[in-house]
């Protein structure tokens, strides 16, 4: 597994996909979109993403949560290269899926939640960490390269509710627990790979 990480506009995608492009070869490749195209802007980040995408051979296949499954109907892809763009769509997904507003949607409006509520949500948080964590190894486990796109979304300095600061640590757990078992981890900067673990040799 490979995991590049970067801030918004640092190049990650494009690097990813070149990475992916090197690393198959002829054999297939998979491009995994987590990404739910939701209004004008979502819009315009998918198709701007699709345009990346022209020409370089990716399968897309648009998977927003279980991505264990991704792939399950494609056949063989043992010998496949998958890129999965990226983490903290597919984290934002699974944390406020259909049911979070009926449980906890209250919890969104509140500077500060009873805490109760809030050990009720830092245990929901553990099981969605443990969730996307299992999913992408058992996804790693059918293919013979997986490539993790993730945001540094943690070092903008604005303040936010609970909520929010509980969806942007289960990210930064997995991103670490991610890392941890990657056999390469780059962060991007500016389009530049800065190497933190391993190679791409």
């Amino acid at each position: 597994m490979i995991l590049i990480v970067g801030g918004s506009g640092s190049g990650k995608s494009a690097y990813a996909e070149h990475v992916c492009g090197k690393l198959a070869g002829a054999s297939k490749k998979y491009y995994i979109a987590t990404m739910r195209c939701e209004g004008e802007e979502g819009a315009k980040r998918v198709e701007k993403h699709r345009r990346m995408r022209e020409g370089k051979s990716f399968i897309t296949i648009e998977c927003a949560t279980d991505i264990s499954k991704a792939l399950d109907n494609e056949g063989d892809i043992e010998d496949s290269v998958v890129l999965l763009e990226d983490l903290s769509n597919l984290v934002a997904n699974e944390f406020f899926d259909i049911g979070f507003d009926e449980i906890y949607g209250e919890a969104k409006a509140e500077t500060k939640v009873e805490k109760s509520m809030h050990n009720d949500l830092e245990a929901y948080s553990r099981k969605i960490i443990d969730k996307v964590y299992g999913d992408i190894t058992e996804l790693a486990k059918k293919v013979r390269r997986l490539v993790v796109v993730s945001d540094n979304i943690f070092e903008d300095g604005l303040r936010y509710d609970e909520v929010t600061k509980l969806y942007m640590e289960a990210l930064g757990s997995i991103n670490v627990k991610l890392a941890e078992n990657a056999n390469c981890v780059a962060e991007v900067v500016m389009g530049v790979p800065l190497f933190v673990k391993g190679s791409l040799s």
